[in-house]
């Protein structure tokens, strides 16, 4: 289920953070006041600028926070939920109704993909741990 504020725009999910995808490219989020800041959702942000965003990339124009109305995601292309452990869930339907194509899009897929590389791969910001 998905929060709402006080003014009525999507806050966040239970320990997960809402993100869609514009038909016009935009990936939006929330903004992180009163909600959790989410490792995951900032990973993916920062990485949709990088890979998703530009010239040869040409999936999404901009990744921004702004307030969101539930309206926007119905009308959105994609929207997912974003949470620990890789997690870059598909929301396939809201209300009993279907969210775009009603199968994980793209951009998620995508950043699931590139979250996953970056977690076994990547280097810039991760300790290696012994157990």
């Amino acid at each position: 289920s998905l929060r709402r504020r006080a003014d009525g725009t999507v806050a966040e999910g239970c320990v997960a953070n809402c993100a869609i995808v514009t038909k016009d490219g935009l990936f939006i989020t929330p903004p992180f006041e009163n909600i959790l800041c989410g490792t995951t959702v900032r990973k993916a942000m920062e990485l949709a600028k990088e890979h998703l965003i530009g010239e040869g990339h040409g999936k999404l124009k901009d990744v921004r926070q702004e307030p969101l109305q539930k309206s926007a995601l119905f009308e959105a292309a994609e929207v997912m939920m974003l949470c620990g452990d890789l997690g870059v869930n598909a929301v396939r339907s809201l209300d009993g109704k279907t969210i775009g194509s009603g199968e994980a899009g793209p951009i998620a897929k995508a950043l699931l993909a590139l979250i996953v590389k970056d977690a076994f791969e990547g280097k810039a910001e991760h300790l290696e741990l012994k157990y």
